[in-house]
C-alpha cells in the first residue's frame, strides 16, 4: 500500500514538473536529439541492472543492451554537436570565463548531490574524495570508477569543456575542414588503428599514467571532436537537410546498427551516431517530430539527473527497499526504474535549474550564448 502511494506523489510531481517547464530549446531540429539522450541514458540504466529481467533477457534485446556501454560514447559526440551549434561563429572566440561558468553551473549541481547521496552510504579515502569532488578520477584508472559510478563520464567532460575555447577557433566556417581531419586522425588513433608506440608511453612515470585507457579523457576526446566537426557542418549549412521520410528511416536504422555491426572497435560506433544526428538535426520526419513534443523534450532534459543518479539510487533503493521486502529481481528493476524516472525529473526541475540560474546569478553577464544551452 504504501509504494502506491509513493507511485502516486511521484506520478502527482512529475506532471507538475512538466506542466510548469518550459523548454528552454531553441527549435532548429535540436528538441528532437535532447529526446535521444534520455534514450541513452536508459540504456546505461538497463546495462547496469537489467540481466534477467524479462525481456531484457531476450537474446535480441539482450544483444542491444548488451552495446549499453556504447551511450556514453555518444554523449560525448552529442555535446560536440550541441556546444558547436549553440556557441560557434565567425570569429572563432568565446568568453572563457562565462562559458566555463554555464558549463559548471549546468553539471556540477546534480554532480555534487550524487557525491553526497554516496559519500553517506559508504567510506571512502581522502583522495578518492578529493578526486571526484575536483572530477578528477577519469585521470587515474584506479579512481575512475570510485564513488558514483557514472561520474567518470562527467571527469571526461570536464577536460573537453577546458579545451573547447581552443577547438572552437578550427570550426569558423574556413576552417573546418582542417578540424574535420584533425578529428578523424583523432578517431583512427583512438583504438590504435593507426600503430604508435603506445606501450612506450604508458610505461613512463607520468603522474596520471592512464592516457590511453578506457576512461582516459585524451583517447575519448576524438568522439567530442567528431560532434563538434558535425556541429559546424550543419551551422555553417554544409549538409544539405534530409527529406522527412528518409531521415525517419535513417534515423532508427542507425540506432539499430551498433547492435548488429559494431562488436569490439568501439572508433567505429561514431559512424552511426553521426549519421543518428544529423537525420534528426537536419530532418523532419515522423520519427523527429514525435521527438520533439513537449513530454519527450522534458525527459530528455531530464536525463542528465537520471544518468548522475541511477547509481546511488540503486545502491540506495537496494538496502532500504528491495533487502528488507525480499523483491524480485523484475520487481526491484522496474520498480526502481518508476522511481528513478520521477525523482530525476523533479531533481531537473526543483533542484537542477533553479541551482544552475542561482549560479549564473552571480555574474549577471554569464554566457547565455542562445537558449539552445540547456541541452547540453
Amino acid at each position: 500500500m504504501s509504494q502506491v502511494v509513493i507511485f502516486r506523489h511521484l506520478k502527482k510531481g512529475f506532471s507538475m514538473a512538466v506542466e510548469k517547464h518550459t523548454s528552454n530549446l531553441a527549435v532548429e531540429g535540436l528538441n528532437a536529439l535532447t529526446f535521444t539522450r534520455f534514450f541513452a541514458a536508459l540504456l546505461v540504466v538497463a546495462f547496469h541492472f537489467s540481466a534477467g529481467v524479462p525481456p531484457f533477457d531476450n537474446k535480441i534485446i539482450e544483444a542491444f543492451v548488451s552495446r549499453g556501454q556504447l551511450a556514453v560514447a555518444y554523449f560525448f559526440l552529442l555535446s560536440g554537436f550541441i556546444m558547436t551549434r549553440v556557441y560557434a561563429n565567425e570569429s572563432g572566440m568565446v568568453n572563457k570565463g562565462k562559458f566555463w561558468l554555464a558549463r559548471f553551473a549546468r553539471i556540477y549541481p546534480v554532480y555534487l548531490l550524487s557525491l553526497v547521496v554516496m559519500y553517506s552510504l559508504g567510506n571512502y579515502e581522502g583522495t578518492t574524495v578529493a578526486l571526484n569532488v575536483f572530477m578528477l578520477q577519469a585521470w587515474s584508472e584506479k579512481h575512475a570508477l570510485t564513488m558514483n559510478v557514472p561520474g567518470w563520464s562527467l571527469s571526461v567532460e570536464v577536460f573537453f569543456y577546458a579545451c573547447f575555447p581552443w577547438v572552437l577557433p578550427w570550426l569558423t566556417r574556413r576552417r573546418v575542414v582542417v578540424a574535420a581531419v584533425v578529428a578523424a586522425i583523432a578517431m583512427l588513433l583512438h583504438d590504435r588503428i593507426i600503430p604508435l608506440p603506445w606501450h612506450t608511453l604508458e610505461k613512463l612515470p607520468l603522474p596520471w599514467p592512464d592516457l590511453t585507457g578506457p576512461y582516459s579523457p585524451i583517447r575519448n576526446l576524438p568522439f567530442f571532436l567528431i560532434g563538434a566537426v558535425l556541429g559546424a557542418c550543419t551551422k555553417w549549412k554544409m549538409i544539405p537537410r534530409m527529406p522527412g521520410r528518409l531521415a525517419s528511416i535513417v534515423a532508427v536504422a542507425s540506432i539499430v546498427l551498433p547492435v548488429v555491426w559494431i562488436h569490439n572497435a568501439i572508433p567505429l560506433v561514431a559512424i552511426p551516431f553521426s549519421i543518428l544526428i544529423l537525420s534528426l538535426a537536419q530532418g523532419d520526419g515522423v520519427v523527429q517530430k514525435a521527438m520533439s513534443h513537449k513530454v519527450p523534450v522534458f525527459l530528455g532534459e531530464a536525463s542528465y539527473a537520471l544518468y548522475i543518479l541511477h547509481y546511488p539510487l540503486m545502491i540506495w533503493y537496494y538496502n532500504a527497499v528491495v533487502l528488507p521486502f525480499e523483491l524480485s529481481r523484475t520487481a526491484m528493476f522496474y520498480s526502481y526504474l518508476v522511481i528513478l524516472i520521477a525523482l530525476s525529473c523533479l531533481v531537473f526541475r526543483f533542484i537542477e535549474t533553479p541551482a544552475r540560474r542561482l549560479i549564473r546569478s552571480y555574474r549577471s553577464d554569464a554566457a547565455r550564448p542562445s537558449a539552445q544551452s540547456a541541452t547540453t
